[in-house]
């Protein structure tokens, strides 16, 4: 199943290989793109890690070079995608040594899964299908095998142990004369092919059996399971769930009275209110549901999303009810958002890409501004649904090691931004608001990603959005001050700050920008704009689409972008609580109230 892989230092290896010929023989150094684009690609398809549409955007991009009047500038392009500019390593050399470390990751994972058997046969086809899907890109293929596969790895290997445990247990065997449904976990390969919360919550149902058994409660437990059971069917509890709550109730050493009152009671606590409870926030989600369906796309709030019947069920009870609430008050204010706060568009903003360490920040932020009634209530409501999705995540000051450690993987994530992008970039890390600029910037280009989404964007829209006539209007609307096309085209001909479109109608009407990446004057110019504190209502309805000379950027290219603003979003946040600033991937922190440099021995 492997690959004998190796990444052949594609920097040396290309300067090595135009040094040999000479400097001025654009044929040559054309040549030598080219054999050293044949290996890149070689590595991408052999480990599957881009989707097949990343991996067009390749061929294309190396299939334009040509020579022409301009072909030293084509081949320059391409030559610095490997070598990199200023210090920093080329996109294209990460990106292959990236992509053969992740298939080896990926392999090695699954391959100790099996072997430790945790997973079936049948599942490991199935995760080695998904991480070879032509559909997945790079970057969620990434987040996916080093974030994600550790935790699974992990879960498997507990739901494992747990099924051992339960097997040497010595009355296991009685067990299974009183329920035959638990012979499933005597079964290794019947118990494999169960999805991993099945698992879970079968060995739950079991340990809870044992213990009401134990203390001679079977007959509790058995009215205690057809209760879950019953409020399973009508599906305002996961099945998934029941053996959880058995264990729950059985767990504890509570006397069968209490356990009585528990399943008969009319307590708030008990379990007929619970299931009470249950039934009302799965009727108010059906009832979100069916707004959703008889409104169109257009009528519904920006980021607003509705989740599965089995993601909801599977949300802890508070979860589902802060989500059904927080989807109610967005439908009902609508679409409109010309008298939202513009505090609140900032936390929508947070809360639709999951950022809920921001999302809480900006909550706490507005709580302290002056509010009227009915925003106290949304803003509470927000705080509320945020608390229950952001585990973890409470904002907290950072001391120089964590700065020092934000700084490092800045840097290492400096090193993956496209070349074009890196000047502007690596300016709003300088700035001494990085944290707000990055953060501006994230928002237009998330804006580009929910558009594609929703089929109001795509590549010939981009392309006929980036064109020369587009640019002619624009110079026109700048001239006259006339508010004509949602179209900004910044490049060689229109790339000072007059060319945007005017802040009364940008504030609310939605705004293309399509900035060429071969302008450093435009690229500057958008730097600038995302250097100064810019309306929400603008961040709202912008959208920046990169392209070079008219051609989009592809929508790969655009998602690698969002998710490496992400991060580094959240490590300027750090920083920023050190009170130190970003001075470059050369340069150590330096200190926001004196000119000192910090570095590792500090």
């Amino acid at each position: 199943m492997g690959y004998a892989l190796r990444s052949e230092s594609g920097s040396s290896a290309l300067r090595d290989e135009v040094t040999q010929s000479s400097q001025g023989d654009l044929h040559s150094r054309m040549n030598a793109v080219r054999s050293r684009a044949r290996r890149f690609m070689e590595v991408l398809v052999k480990t599957k890690a881009s989707s097949s549409g990343e991996l067009e955007t390749y061929r294309s991009y190396f299939n334009r070079m040509r020579l022409t009047e301009e072909g030293n500038d084509a081949i320059h392009y391409r030559e610095e995608f490997f070598e990199g500019t200023n210090g920093v390593e080329g996109h294209g050399n990460l990106m292959e040594r990236s992509a053969i470390t992740l298939y080896k990751e990926f392999i090695k994972n699954i391959e100790e899964a099996s072997a430790r058997k945790i997973i079936s046969a049948e599942s490991k086809r199935k995760w080695t299908e998904r991480f070879e899907s032509t559909s997945v890109g790079f970057k969620a293929k990434e987040y996916w095998v080093l974030h994600q596969m550790p935790h699974y790895m992990a879960a498997w290997q507990q739901a494992s142990d747990d099924r051992k445990e339960l097997l040497r247990h010595p009355e296991f065997k009685n067990l299974l004369q009183y329920d035959s449904r638990f012979a499933t976990i005597e079964n290794e390969g019947a118990f494999l092919t169960l999805h991993h919360e099945r698992r879970r919550g079968l060995l739950a149902e079991a340990r809870a059996a044992l213990r009401a058994g134990n203390r001679e409660q079977l007959d509790l437990y058995a009215a205690a399971r057809t209760k879950l059971e019953q409020a399973a069917s009508r599906k305002v509890l996961s099945h998934n769930k029941i053996g959880g709550w058995l264990e729950r109730i059985f767990k504890k050493k509570a006397s069968p009275k209490r356990i009585v009152e528990f399943l008969e009671g009319s307590g708030t606590n008990s379990l007929p209110a619970l299931i009470r409870n249950w039934t009302r926030v799965r009727e108010r989600y059906d009832k979100v549901r069916a707004l959703f369906q008889a409104q169109g796309d257009e009528q519904l709030p920006r980021g607003i999303h509705l989740v599965t019947e089995h993601q909801f069920l599977g949300m802890h009870y508070e979860q589902r009810l802060h989500y059904t609430e927080e989807m109610e008050r967005r439908l009902a204010h609508g679409p409109d958002i010309s008298l939202e706060h513009p505090s609140f568009i900032k936390i929508r903003h947070a809360i639709d890409l999951k950022d809920w360490e921001d999302a809480a920040i900006l909550i706490e932020q507005a709580r302290l501004q002056p509010l009227s009634e009915k925003d106290a209530s949304r803003l509470d409501s927000m705080r509320r649904y945020v608390r229950q999705f952001a585990r973890g995540t409470d904002a907290a000051a950072s001391g120089i090691a964590d700065a020092l450690h934000a700084k490092n993987r800045i840097d290492e994530l400096a090193h993956q931004v496209p070349s074009c992008m890196q000047p502007m970039i690596l300016r709003l890390l300088r700035g001494p608001h990085a944290n707000r600029s990055i953060f501006q910037l994230r928002w237009i280009v998330y804006n580009n990603k929910w558009c594609r989404d929703r089929g109001y964007l795509n590549f010939e829209r981009a392309q006929k959005g980036a064109s020369a006539e587009n640019r002619e209007i624009t110079k026109l609307r700048s001239e006259h001050g006339e508010d004509v096309g949602r179209n900004d085209v910044l490049d060689h001909e229109t790339s000072d700050g007059m060319y945007f479109r005017k802040k009364e109608y940008a504030v609310h009407k939605a705004t293309y920008l399509h900035v060429n990446a071969k302008s450093t004057d435009a690229m500057e110019t958008v730097a600038k704009k995302m250097e100064h504190e810019q309306d929400s209502k603008w961040l709202y309805w912008s959208t920046l689409c990169m392209h070079e000379d008219g051609v989009p950027m592809s929508d790969n290219w655009h998602n690698d972008l969002l998710a490496t603003l992400t991060e580094m979003r959240s490590l300027t946040r750090t920083i920023d609580r050190a009170d130190c600033m970003y001075a470059g991937p050369n340069n150590p922190l330096r200190s926001k109230h004196s000119s000192h440099s910090l570095s590792m021995a500090a």
